[in-house]
């Protein structure tokens, strides 16, 4: 093999020890080889074992066969725009609960699933674009048809939902916003929460000005972490409206709504353990606000007694988190 065949091979190796994985063109580009040059030490490196491939044509790329770090950011070809989208939407909670986000983020989780970077960000961005009413740009933009997704909302009074997210992002699993959340309610991280808050607080002081709402309600949680996140929800929103008051009975009920398999034990379960523990009435329009909305039942649950006391004319819901997983 000749002095230009070794350098050429070290090169490679090199590159791949910096960046993890790297396609036949990122490697052109990078060496300033010859494609039939770079498809040669490749084939030969094979043979030797000391990398391997991955994937199919035309999205093959190769690594190291023991890589000892994650991709480099810089490997990953994406717009400005498109490596804002990532920034804000593709994060990863650690361990000691930070959170990695962007490339970053994107370099380490395609690291951990033996992926290409540049895939698993192509992937992400195609379908976190392909979610309808992804992240709206306000909370007045009605979002009523997501009543007829889940049958418990749709037989109930609601004549109004909006969310500020989705559960999920297909394959990717729980989206950055959920994440947040979970972290946020499980840790009890003000400053987190608060961040939280100030983001969802535009959409619905926009949503009550558009539609005339005049009465919010706050489901008050279920766990000790779930009625502190709620109760400092309506503390940081502080909304100039009056906040009916709703309460949680625990007798007999050892388990919480979302482990119970059934529609009916799940309705049964939300009569039970929630009660409007108010007796003002005769509103226009009430908003019932809650963190997340899975099968839909205490959201109805609440509607209907709101409906059955005469509280309201109108009532319609706002949460941060919309479940499409959720059974209806």
């Amino acid at each position: 093999m000749t002095t230009t065949s070794h350098s050429g091979t070290s090169l490679i190796l090199h590159l791949l020890a910096e960046h993890h994985v790297l396609r036949p063109v990122q490697l052109i580009t990078l060496t300033d080889l010859s494609r039939q040059r770079v498809h040669q030490l490749l084939s030969s490196l094979l043979k030797s074992g000391k990398i391997i491939r991955k994937g199919r044509s035309p999205l093959t790329f190769y690594a190291l066969a023991s890589p000892e770090k994650e991709s480099s950011e810089a490997v990953l070809d994406v717009s400005i725009q498109q490596a804002d989208v990532l920034h804000q939407e593709f994060i990863l909670i650690k361990n000691e609960g930070t959170i990695t986000r962007g490339k970053r983020a994107v370099c380490e989780y395609a690291h951990e699933h033996h992926k290409d970077p540049q895939h698993v960000a192509e992937q992400f961005l195609q379908e976190r674009q392909r979610a309808p009413h992804s992240r709206p740009d306000s909370g007045a933009s009605d979002q009523i048809e997501m009543l007829r997704e889940k049958k418990p909302l749709e037989e109930s009074p609601l004549e109004r939902y909006n969310f500020a997210d989705y559960e999920q992002v297909a394959s990717f699993g729980k989206t950055a916003l959920a994440q947040r959340v979970q972290l946020a309610k499980s840790t009890g991280d003000k400053i987190l929460q608060t961040a939280i808050f100030k983001e969802t607080e535009r959409q619905i002081h926009e949503y009550i000005a558009e539609y005339g709402i005049d009465a919010v309600a706050f489901n008050p949680g279920t766990s000790d972490k779930g009625r502190a996140f709620m109760r400092r929800w309506r503390d940081v929103l502080d909304l100039p409206l009056p906040h009916l008051n709703w309460r949680h009975t625990f007798e007999n009920l050892p388990v919480s709504g979302q482990q119970v398999e059934l529609n009916q034990d799940r309705k049964l379960h939300a009569a039970r353990s929630l009660t409007l523990d108010d007796h003002r009435h005769n509103f226009k329009h009430v908003l019932l606000i809650d963190d997340a909305v899975y099968s839909g039942h205490t959201l109805a649950h609440m509607s209907e007694e709101l409906t059955r006391r005469n509280c309201a004319d109108k009532i319609s819901a706002y949460t941060i988190i919309y479940s499409l997983g959720a059974d209806n």
